[in-house]
C-alpha cells in the first residue's frame, strides 16, 4: 500500500510542477507580446530599433555614433567587442568628454546603461584606442537593453 500512495505522490508532484511550468510559460508571452504595446506606452520598456552605428578614430579617441532609426526610444545596454579569434570583449565607453578616461569601468558602464537614445536621435561615445588593442577587438557592435546586439561598422578596427 505504502507504494501506491508513493507512486500517486510522485505523479502529483510531477503534474503540479507541469501546469506550473506551463502557466509561467503562457504568462511570460502574455506579458511579452500583449502587454508589450502597453508598457511601451508608458515608458516602461523601450522600442527595438534598428541601431546604426559607425566608428572612426579621431586622435586620441575612437568615436562611436549610434543613430536611433526606429519609432521608439531605445536604451543602450553595453559595448561588446570581439577579437580576431571571435572572443567577446567588453570595451569602457564613455558618454562625454569631460568624463572621458577619468571614471572606472564598472562606474562608466552604469552610465552607458542609463543612456535612452530618443526615435531619429544620435548617441555619441567615446572608446579608448589603448583599451581597444588591449583587448584586441577587431569589431564593435551594440548590446541594448532587451539584449538585442547591433553592429557598428567602420575602418578603425579593421
Amino acid at each position: 500500500m505504502d507504494t501506491i500512495v508513493t507512486i500517486i505522490i510522485v505523479v502529483l508532484g510531477l503534474a503540479l510542477t507541469s501546469f506550473l511550468i506551463f502557466v509561467e510559460d503562457a504568462f511570460e508571452k502574455i506579458t511579452g507580446r500583449l502587454l508589450s504595446p502597453l508598457f511601451r506606452a508608458v515608458g516602461l520598456k523601450t522600442g527595438s530599433g534598428p541601431l546604426v552605428g559607425s566608428v572612426e578614430e579621431r586622435g586620441d579617441r575612437v568615436v562611436v555614433t549610434l543613430e536611433n532609426r526606429g519609432r521608439r526610444p531605445l536604451r543602450l545596454g553595453a559595448v561588446e567587442g570581439r577579437d580576431s579569434a571571435g572572443k567577446r570583449c567588453y570595451p569602457v565607453a564613455y558618454s562625454d568628454a569631460s568624463t572621458f578616461g577619468s571614471l572606472d569601468p564598472k562606474t562608466a558602464g552604469k552610465a552607458i546603461a542609463r543612456l535612452s537614445i530618443e526615435a531619429g536621435a544620435s548617441q555619441v561615445l567615446l572608446l579608448d584606442p589603448k583599451d581597444l588593442a588591449n583587448l584586441e577587438c577587431r569589431t564593435l557592435a551594440m548590446i541594448d537593453a532587451d539584449g538585442r546586439t547591433w553592429p557598428v561598422s567602420g575602418s578603425v578596427l579593421a
